[in-house]
């Protein structure tokens, strides 16, 4: 299949560079969620800056107390 013309000195690399930066610039890296209290403890997901992967945790009774980082997630929520 031939490319059309109009489109055959389109420069992708800078545009998809320009497009992630752009959006990149808007998204807050340092999220977290709402805390859900569920069975004495605070659950939640928070981001780090410069990381592409949330950090699962939870804190027992407080949100003021040192946090556990949970390291299957999906194990934690799912024992009701």
């Amino acid at each position: 299949m031939e490319t059309p013309k109009q489109f055959r000195h389109f420069q992708v690399p800078s545009v998809v560079h320009t497009l992630i930066a752009e959006m990149r610039s808007r998204v807050k890296e340092d999220d977290a969620s709402v805390p859900v209290f569920q069975e004495g403890y605070y659950y939640y997901s928070r981001f780090e800056t410069g990381k592409q992967y949330p950090i699962y945790a939870r804190k027992k009774g407080s949100v003021d107390v040192a946090e556990q980082k949970i390291v299957y997630p999906m194990l934690a929520w799912d024992q009701r």
